[in-house]
């Protein structure tokens, strides 16, 4: 850890220059001696009387003046009122960006349309990582929030620690990812934290907020009433999760989906370009009973077609030597089951498989179950006993370095008929 060194003659000051009291144009700079950090950098919507306005971006005059000390952007996620002043105020104050993979994702889109994505630095961080800018360490925690990637800040610098939440809500059974992390903000607090910035909408009204994920029942049962005729549903663009549930509802009664809005075509390409790993499952099916080069030549390219990854699965008859092979005919992926209790038992080999993917540049998907064709019907089965102890499962991907958590898609274990009966399901 960079130790920070303190200068006497500094204080730390925090200097919002919008959002308080207001919605929108969120941005925040944190300054110690020769070092200013800005956190989030948002617009806002003009009110009824600011006619002929389209867009109101914060006033950032103090940090023109102090152009030498700002030493970057960081970003809690990826809302327009945190990230949509950016390419206006990059064009006066081009520092370099920080922020999670979709938040980065949906900055970029903002920076092609002004044509800044080639002059703007822009790099992508972890939930647990931290970066050093000048006086100050900011570190990443996992939050949870309307939109995937949000991220809570601990900012340390010589006088002490500052959290900064971001906009935030505690979900513990999210429908994509993992849950807030209070245990790591327990453990700042209990370091010891010289102040708490907190936005929480509603956070004043008693009782709490739903899970996200309680709203995918209530999308499937008006689906299931409303079987003729269009359905309407309006959402925030932004909103990635409560998307996904509306597509995979209308998946499951067959029902087509048109996207309407700008934004939300956007939102919804940025999501699927950066989507976590989709796995089809049929590879580790007829693997072991199959040439290899036979396979990939089926496999691949109707992979291809319906535009999702395929991964090899590891120690399911193959070494991974043939893992390798595979990779080399265009399997894009390593896939392992952690559901598999001789897997758990041997942490070590595969956290080694995974070192040597990351060291060939291939990603390494956690398989937490699968869903096939039990039936011979064309239709997916519900997943297996394999999600029964999903935190179990988290906790040992964590240990061994995988890249993502995947679910398995195709013709159920031990059906080798070639060629297979494909679904491509996509999990987000």
């Amino acid at each position: 850890m960079k130790k920070l060194n303190m200068d006497p003659d500094s204080k730390l000051r925090i200097i919002p220059l919008g959002g308080l009291e207001q919605i929108g144009l969120n941005i925040t700079a944190f300054e110690y001696g020769e070092s200013i950090i800005v956190v989030d950098c948002g617009l806002a919507f003009p009110e009824d009387d600011m006619l002929g306005i389209d867009l109101c971006i914060p006033d950032v005059t103090y940090l023109k003046d102090n152009i030498d000390k700002v030493k970057g952007f960081v970003i809690t996620h990826g809302h327009e009122d945190h990230i949509g002043a950016l390419p206006y105020i990059l064009k006066e104050i081009n520092v370099p960006i920080y922020a999670t993979k979709l938040t980065i994702g949906l900055i970029d889109r903002k920076l092609e349309e002004h044509n800044l994505k080639g002059v703007t630095k822009r790099k992508v961080i972890n939930h647990g990582q931290s970066i050093n800018l000048g006086a100050f360490r900011i570190e990443f925690i996992k939050t949870n929030h309307s939109i995937a990637d949000a991220s809570a800040l601990a900012i340390y610098s010589p006088a002490g620690c500052v959290v900064h939440t971001g906009d935030f809500k505690v979900d513990y059974t999210p429908v994509y990812g993992d849950a807030i992390d209070l245990q790591r903000l327990g453990e700042i607090g209990k370091k010891g934290v010289l102040a708490l910035m907190c936005d929480s909408t509603n956070a004043e009204r008693p009782g709490f907020t739903n899970s996200e994920k309680t709203i995918g029942k209530i999308f499937d049962t008006l689906f299931a009433e409303n079987s003729e005729g269009r359905i309407i549903v309006a959402t925030f663009a932004s909103n990635v999760d409560r998307v996904q549930q509306i597509i995979n509802s209308a998946d499951k009664y067959g029902r087509k989906v048109v996207v309407e809005g700008r934004s939300m075509t956007n939102v919804i390409e940025t999501a699927q370009e950066l989507r976590a790993p989709v796995i089809i499952g049929t590879a580790e099916i007829l693997l072991p009973v199959m040439p290899l080069d036979r396979v990939a030549d089926y496999l691949i390219p109707m992979a291809r077609e319906a535009d999702v990854p395929v991964a090899v699965h590891y120690d399911h008859g193959l070494t991974f030597e043939k893992c390798i092979e595979a990779l080399k005919l265009g399997f894009t992926s390593v896939m392992y089951d952690c559901s598999t209790a001789s897997y758990r038992e041997n942490t070590e080999k595969v956290a080694e498989m995974v070192r040597i993917c990351h060291a060939m540049d291939v990603t390494v998907e956690a398989e937490l179950g699968h869903v096939g064709d039990n039936e011979g019907e064309g239709k997916l089965s519900e997943p297996s006993d394999y999600f029964t102890d999903p935190e179990t499962a988290i906790e040992y991907v964590r240990s061994t370095g995988a890249d993502a958590l995947a679910v398995a898609v195709g013709n159920a274990h031990g059906d080798y008929k070639f060629p297979p009966k494909l679904d491509f399901g996509r999990i987000t």
